[in-house]
C-alpha cells in the first residue's frame, strides 16, 4: 500500500524521490534491501511469464515491470485527489475507519493506477494478442508497482520486515492485478458485444479493488496475516487453474513474433 503520509513523515513535504535518494540511500543496508526487493519480484516475474506458452518479448515484459513506477506515481496522485474529495487517506483507529480507508481509497486507487498503466502502455500493444497476455502484462506492472513501493518504504522499515514485504507484496499485488488482467482479456478476445467488452474489465477491476481492500483490512485492522495469506493463495490457486485452461485453448491465432515491429507509437491500436 502506497501511503503518502508515511513518506511525508519520513521526508517532510519534499518530493517523494528523497525517500529513495535521501541520506540513507546507497548504504550497504539500503543496497541489500533493494537487492531483496528485486529478487523477490524477479521470481514472480519469471513465473508469470513462464505461464505463457508463447512467451512475451523480454523487452516488453521488462518495460511493463519498470512502468510500475508510473503506476506508483499515479497512485500517489490518486491519494491526493481522494484527500481533496474528502475520502479517507489515513486508516484511523477503529475497525470502521480502517474499512472505509481500504474500501473507498486504497483498493480503488492502487488497482485503478495499475490498470490505467497497463491499459495505456501494454493492453493495446500488438504483442498483446492472447487472453493469457492480459495476465502476463497485468502482473508485470503490478510487480513493478510492488518493487518501487518497497524501495520507497526502505527508510521506514527494518529487517526482517523488509524481507517479509519483499516476499508478500509482489505476490499480493500481482494476484490482485491478475483478476482485472484476465477480465480485460476476456472482454477483448472472447466477448462479442460492446457492453461485455466494457463490463468484463470494469467488473473485474471492481472485484480486484474489493479483494485488495479485504487483504489490507485483514492486516491493518486485525493483524490477521494468516487470513490475508489464505486469501491471496486461494486466488493464486484459481489463477493457476485458469492459466492452464487458457494455455490449453491457446487463445486466438498467435502471430509470428519476428514479423512484428519494435516498440513504438505505431505498435498501439488507435
Amino acid at each position: 500500500m502506497v501511503d503518502p503520509h508515511v513518506l511525508h513523515r519520513g521526508c517532510g513535504r519534499a518530493p517523494y524521490t528523497r525517500a529513495v535518494f535521501g541520506p540513507d540511500a546507497f548504504t550497504l543496508d539500503w543496497i541489500a534491501g533493494v537487492g531483496v526487493v528485486l529478487a523477490g519480484a524477479l521470481v514472480w516475474l519469471v513465473y508469470f511469464r513462464w505461464k505463457d506458452r508463447h512467451p512475451e518479448p523480454l523487452r516488453l515484459v521488462a518495460m511493463a515491470y519498470l512502468s510500475g513506477a508510473v503506476a506508483v506515481g499515479l497512485a500517489l496522485l490518486g491519494y491526493l485527489a481522494a484527500e481533496r474529495l474528502g475520502l479517507p487517506t489515513e486508516k484511523g483507529e477503529s475497525v470502521g475507519s480502517v474499512a472505509r480507508f481500504c474500501l473507498l481509497t486504497v483498493g480503488p486507487v492502487e488497482e485503478g493506477a495499475k490498470f490505467l498503466t497497463a491499459w495505456l502502455l501494454f493492453f493495446r500493444h500488438r504483442e498483446c494478442d492472447e487472453e493469457i497476455d492480459g495476465l502476463v502484462y497485468a502482473t508485470a506492472v503490478a510487480l513493478g508497482f510492488a518493487s518501487f513501493e518497497n524501495v520507497l518504504y526502505l527508510p521506514h522499515v527494518e529487517w526482517p520486515a523488509r524481507l517479509a514485504r519483499a516476499i508478500s507484496t509482489p505476490l499480493a499485488h500481482s494476484v490482485f492485478a491478475a483478476i482485472w488482467g484476465l477480465g480485460w482479456a476476456r472482454g477483448k478476445f472472447e466477448s462479442k458485444s460492446r457492453l461485455a467488452r466494457i463490463a468484463w474489465p470494469g467488473l473485474t477491476l471492481l472485484a480486484a479493488a474489493i479483494v485488495h481492500a479485504a487483504y489490507d483490512l485483514a492486516i491493518l485492522a486485525h493483524g490477521a496475516t494468516l487470513v490475508a495469506g489464505v486469501l491471496v493463495f486461494s486466488i493464486w490457486g484459481w489463477l493457476v487453474l485458469r492459466a492452464k485452461v487458457l494455455v490449453a485453448d491457446d487463445g486466438p491465432v498467435h502471430r509470428a513474433r519476428h514479423d512484428l515491429p519494435s516498440v513504438g507509437p505505431r505498435d498501439l491500436d488507435p
